[in-house]
Parts: C-alpha cells; structure tokens; sequence
C-alpha cells in the first residue's frame, strides 16, 4: 500500500457575524497577496464582497496620493546613506506592494534625472505633502488588511468570558449597577 500524501493543514476562522466556518486557504499566500494589491488575499481565500470592499477605498486613496504628486509620493532615495529614510518608506508606503515595488524599481529613473525630494516640494508645494499622507495612509489600512488575510476576522470576546463582572454595564443584569 502507498503512502497517502500529507493532508493538506487548514486554517479556520470563525466568522463573528453569524459564528460559520470561514476557511482562509493558506494565510501566509493570502497575506502577500494582500500585502501585492489590497483585498486580493480576501478574494482568494473566497471572501470576495470583504476584498473589494477594502481595494477600492485603499487603491482609491493610494491613486489619488500618485495623482497629487505626480507619481512621486512613493519615493526610494537610492543614494547612500539614505539608511533612515529607507527604513521608513518601509514602515509607511512599504506595506502595499503596487506601490513599492515600482518606487524602488524606478529609483534609479528618478536618480538620473537630477530630480530630488527638495525639487518637487518647490514644483509640487503642499500637494506633495498632501499625497504623500494619502499613501501613508493607505499604507496603514493596508496593514490592517494583511493581518486580516492572515489571521482572519477578529470575534470579540464575551464579557463574561473575558473576566468583566456581571452587570457592570448593564444595569438590567443582576450584579452592582453601573455608574
């Protein structure tokens, strides 16, 4: 008799609307397709209406940052001794892949062409600023999108089975009453 292949581990959510089973496929795939294009690990692990509900406001906030900008808000100084200001590309506009991974792959279009940081803050004024916040921001949503497709919907624990003392809150619940 031949050996079965090894069964397939999967990974089990419980979803806290309606307490079903939501299988989330291999989260770590589904995490870096979130982390590629937001909403796409959702999508792939079948919680379709959740992906797109979470692509469209992010790409929506990333695409309006680019267009503020003029492409520049993702910026990757590949200067040397740009150390601090790589490590918080990473930590801001890194989290959405489609993002980050043409800032970096043109960095060196941009070094070529004389354009620095200083020259489109005085081209682009506030409006840089601006569109840098909106990816900032996106890039952080994004964040939250990736631990979704990671882990899967977060159920918030019942009061009671958190250790919170009956009636604490609820003045219709026997206990002391609320204040």
């Amino acid at each position: 008799m031949a050996p079965s292949p090894p069964a397939v581990r999967r990974v089990v959510a419980i979803s806290p609307d309606d307490g079903s089973a939501i299988d989330l496929r291999n989260p770590i795939v589904a995490a870096l397709l979130s982390w590629l294009v937001p909403g796409l690990g959702q999508i792939y692990q079948g919680r379709t209406r959740k992906g797109l509900i979470v692509m469209l406001p992010i790409l929506a906030t990333v695409l309006a940052g680019l267009w503020l900008t003029a492409g520049r808000a993702a910026f990757w100084d590949p200067r040397p001794g740009a150390g601090r200001q790589h490590l918080f590309f990473l930590a801001t506009q890194g989290e959405i892949g489609c993002v980050a991974i043409p800032a970096i792959a043109s960095a060196k279009l941009f070094a070529g062409s004389g354009e620095d940081l200083s020259t489109w803050h005085r081209r682009l004024g506030r409006f840089y600023d601006i569109g840098w916040l909106y990816t900032v921001i996106a890039g952080f949503m994004n964040l939250l999108v990736i631990y979704d497709a990671l882990c899967g919907p977060m159920r918030p624990a019942d009061k009671d089975q958190a250790g919170a003392e009956p009636g604490v809150d609820d003045p219709g619940r026997q206990g002391r009453p609320a204040r």
